[in-house]
């Protein structure tokens, strides 16, 4: 197939058949690609600080307060994270890592 196109086109029309038709090194055409794309995803690492996303009653944790990830299950499957509130002793809490943000400076 690439023989004959480099025979039969200039070489930037030869790029363009390939990738319309989805030949290039195996890839799918781009339209047949996911139209929506995750626009940013938080990877979280021990020792990093993040923020509560919302409040947690049953530990008397408000949204907002900040804390460090201490563990990470797997990608995206789950945190660890110690949260000191001043008067209190600190606690571990397992959380999703949806229910935090990282902590920017």
């Amino acid at each position: 197939m690439l023989e004959r196109l480099r025979a039969s086109a200039e070489p930037s029309q030869q790029i363009d058949r390939l990738v319309a038709g989805g030949s290039l090194m195996g890839m799918k055409a781009a339209n047949s690609l996911p139209k929506t794309v995750p626009t940013r995803v938080a990877v979280f690492v021990a020792h990093a600080r993040v923020r509560l996303r919302e409040s947690l009653p049953e530990h008397r944790l408000k949204a907002g307060v900040s804390g460090t990830v201490v563990h990470v299950y797997g990608r995206d499957e789950g945190l660890e994270v110690e949260f000191g509130v001043s008067g209190e002793a600190p606690q571990v809490v397992t959380l999703k890592s949806s229910a935090v943000e990282p902590l920017t400076d």
